[in-house]
């Protein structure tokens, strides 16, 4: 007995002439399964008039240019002459990529700058461009500690500092200083 009773045509909600999969009423459960009601949200999004559909696409796709096409952070310039009680020994100085003197994936690594301080003790510093912030956070997390060395990072750019002979005070005030160097240089 396959008698619609006007009760259950009341509860029955056919959106689509044809079920999405194309199948017809003449197939068994042709309009069930996928064949959901469209929200009157939705169907008012699917109602635009062209010429806004387009003015939105271009927007999009303006939007999608140019995140592509920025570039990033360039290096700091982040080894002043002196930084507290420490004085560079000669410029600072970039070495290749392909050659960290750290553990790093050399192809996460985009530049790296070295430079020599000398104070109450002898450090090096050096600050490594990554791809992205994220991408520094991951080297951070996966820092084995080393003896004597210290790490940050900020932005898209990690810094590792290692010394020998240090005052731990004028150490933490070189420390400072070098990352106050990174602010807003995001």
């Amino acid at each position: 007995m396959n008698t619609i009773t006007p009760i259950i045509a009341s509860r029955i909600r056919i959106t689509h002439p044809i079920a999405p999969c194309g199948a017809g009423p003449f197939l068994p459960f042709g309009r069930t399964g996928l064949n959901l009601a469209i929200s009157a949200m939705v169907a008012s999004c699917l109602m635009m008039p062209p010429r806004t559909v387009v003015v939105l696409a271009v927007v999009v796709l303006a939007v999608a240019v140019l995140a592509g096409c920025a570039r990033p952070t360039p290096m700091p310039d982040a080894f002043p002459e002196t930084l507290g009680a420490w004085h560079r020994n000669g410029p600072p100085r970039d070495i290749p990529p392909s050659q960290p003197p750290d553990s790093l994936p050399n192809a996460t690594i985009d530049q790296i700058r070295i430079a020599t301080y000398e104070g109450p003790g002898k450090l090096d510093a050096r600050i490594y461009a990554l791809p992205s912030p994220a991408v520094a956070l991951d080297v951070v997390q996966r820092w084995t500690p080393r003896p004597d060395t210290v790490i940050f990072y900020s932005g898209r750019f990690f810094t590792v500092v290692h010394w020998q002979t240090a005052e731990k005070k004028e150490l933490q005030a070189f420390v400072g200083e070098l990352e106050k160097q990174f602010a807003h240089k995001d």
